[in-house]
């Protein structure tokens, strides 16, 4: 006869290991309260954190995490209890990076469930950007975590707004069993966005747009001198790269 398995949260994850990314952001941070105050049974919590290495991960850990709101009810010696002995820790990770840049025994090692909330929430960002963190990042931990864990279960926090614009009920299914579905390549449209960084940054070197901007920067601060207006010229010619980034993700994404 098969045991039955405990019916609670907290007796279902005794013992295990339990990987977050994302901590620095407001689920995340939520999510890792929460642990750390109802389920003491957990044995790990390993944060992965964009960080220099490992004692700058730390220092974000305590800074921009533990500092916050999120943790202001939680008493600090279960924190500092779980800091000491091993059983919060931070790591350095670059989900971009091959590997993560994470050494090949390390964090993904023997984890049994990965909570994936790293992620890009802004409206105002290039859509290569966004794709490297938000997909291929993604991938990247998925793949990475297979190889290291498993049997690791992956869950994965996104938003609304990754189902697009609908209305009525819309259902979780994996990519490609939804009807009616665009069939997306995410590596094609990568490479796409690159290419338009790499054009938009040329024709920005153009003498027409190049006249402008030192011209527009001549005019905002006067006769400062030749560095001082070139060195606005040069903002406003990445602010105008970035600007047009921005408006063709948007397009790209709406279509």
């Amino acid at each position: 006869m098969t045991e039955a398995l405990p019916q609670t949260i907290g007796g279902r994850l005794a013992g295990a290991t339990i990987l977050l990314t994302g901590a620095t952001g407001f689920v995340a941070k939520a999510i890792l309260a929460t642990a750390l105050r109802s389920l003491p049974e957990v044995g790990e919590l390993r944060l992965l954190l964009r960080a220099a290495d490992d004692a700058a991960a730390e220092v974000r850990l305590r800074e921009q995490v533990l500092s916050s709101s999120a943790f202001a009810d939680l008493d600090p010696r279960v924190t500092e209890a779980a800091l000491a002995g091993g059983r919060l820790r931070a790591f350095a990770c670059d989900l971009t990076a091959p590997h993560l840049g994470l050494p090949v025994s390390g964090p993904l090692e023997d984890v049994d469930v990965a909570i994936h909330c790293a992620a890009s929430v802004s409206f105002q960002q290039p859509l290569d950007e966004m794709l490297e963190l938000n997909v291929i990042g993604t991938a990247n931990l998925a793949a990475a975590l297979r190889e290291a864990s498993p049997a690791v279960r992956f869950v994965h926090v996104s938003t609304a707004y990754a189902a697009g614009v609908r209305t009525g009920l819309v259902l979780e299914r994996p990519s490609g069993q939804s009807p009616g579905e665009p069939d997306l390549d995410a590596q094609a449209e990568l490479d796409a966005a690159r290419s338009w960084r790499q054009g938009l940054e040329a024709d920005s070197r153009l003498p027409d747009h190049q006249e402008r901007f030192v011209r527009d920067a001549r005019q905002e601060i006067g006769p400062a001198g030749a560095p001082a207006i070139g060195a606005r010229a040069e903002r406003a010619r990445r602010a105008w790269v970035f600007t047009q980034l921005v408006d063709r993700g948007r397009a790209r994404a709406r279509a």
